[in-house]
């Protein structure tokens, strides 16, 4: 005759192993985040007129500060303002970063 094994569940383990995995998960994702994430920038917000371009307001963004690059000031204003291109609608506020 076969003898059948009883296993018992240890509920407190369970608990504690469950809140360990959890910490360990949040202390990645704070490392993370702050190593890996994005950066964070201030920004200003203006409305856009009639003839504005990505490229018009990121060039007067680069003509105050010659080490900022526009293609990269473009990808900043489209990542701030959740962009999938180029266009953007007179009337509309745009948020642009200030760079310090």
């Amino acid at each position: 005759m076969k003898k059948t094994k009883v296993y018992k569940i240890n509920s407190k383990k369970i608990v504690i192993n469950i809140l360990f995995l959890l910490v360990i998960f949040i202390i990645f994702n704070l490392l993370t985040s702050s190593i890996l994430g994005k950066k964070e920038i201030k920004t200003t917000d203006i409305e856009i007129k009639s003839g504005d371009t990505l490229w018009g307001i990121s060039k007067s963004i680069c003509e105050k500060d010659s080490s900022l690059n526009i293609q990269e000031v473009i990808y900043d204003i489209k990542e701030i303002n959740d962009l999938d291109n180029n266009n953007i609608v007179e009337g509309n506020v745009l948020y642009i970063p200030i760079y310090e």
